[in-house]
């Protein structure tokens, strides 16, 4: 069995998720925003996103929700340890994290 993600690996930032991205592979040798979409009925609603260059205790990678969103409760999330990663799924108000 094959399973295909749309997988964009990222060099610049900031960096706004498109409603057709579902895997984000951060590539960045800066600190770096990632900013969440606000979702539309429909749409794409979990994204997978990592620290693809392995360098985020040095360089952390911000997260952030927008249009009022939340993530777990609060307006961002930080991938700070190296080669981590976290699923965000839209629950209809805020955004949920999964970790590994």
């Amino acid at each position: 069995m094959t399973i295909n993600y749309n997988l964009n690996i990222v060099t610049t930032t900031p960096y706004t998720i498109k409603d057709t991205d579902e895997v984000v592979f951060v590539n960045v040798p800066t600190t770096s925003s990632v900013v969440l979409p606000i979702i539309v009925a429909g749409k794409n609603t979990a994204f997978y996103i990592k620290d693809y260059s392995g360098n985020a205790s040095v360089n952390p990678i911000i997260i952030t929700a927008t249009g009022g969103a939340t993530i777990n409760g609060v307006s961002f999330a930080i991938l700070n340890v190296n080669y981590s990663q976290v699923q965000l799924i839209w629950d209809g108000s805020n955004w949920q994290t999964i970790t590994n």
